[in-house]
C-alpha cells in the first residue's frame, strides 16, 4: 500500500510575511490532518503543524516555500493549505474541510 504525497510551491505574498498570525492559522490547519506536513524553504524543513517551527523559516514577502504532505488527506491538506497563501490568510477565506476531522 503505497502512500499518498501532494507537493506544491507557493509564493508568501502577504505584506507582513508569515508571521505568528499566519503562522498559527497554518498549524491550526494543518492539526487538523493525521498526514506527515511539512514546508521548506531553501535547506530549512519544518513541521507544519508547529507554529514555533514555522516562525524559524523567516518567510518574508515575496519568499518561494514548498509544501509537502505524505499519508492519508495529503492532497486535501495542501490544497487547504494552498488556498490559505492565495488568500494572504485573510479570516473567512480558508476553505472548510469537507469532511470533519478524523
Amino acid at each position: 500500500m503505497s502512500n499518498p504525497t501532494s507537493q506544491r510551491t507557493v509564493v508568501v505574498s502577504n505584506e507582513n510575511g508569515l508571521h505568528l498570525v499566519p503562522c498559527s492559522q497554518i498549524a491550526r490547519v494543518a492539526g487538523e490532518y493525521e498526514c506527515e506536513i511539512r514546508i521548506r524553504k531553501e535547506s530549512i524543513d519544518v513541521d507544519a503543524k508547529t507554529v514555533l517551527e514555522l516562525i524559524t523559516l523567516n518567510a518574508g514577502q515575496g519568499t518561494t516555500l514548498e509544501l509537502l504532505a505524505t499519508g492519508e488527506g495529503a492532497d486535501e491538506a495542501v490544497d487547504r493549505l494552498v488556498a490559505m497563501f492565495e488568500s494572504d490568510f485573510e479570516v473567512g477565506e480558508t476553505p472548510e474541510r469537507a469532511t470533519g476531522p478524523s
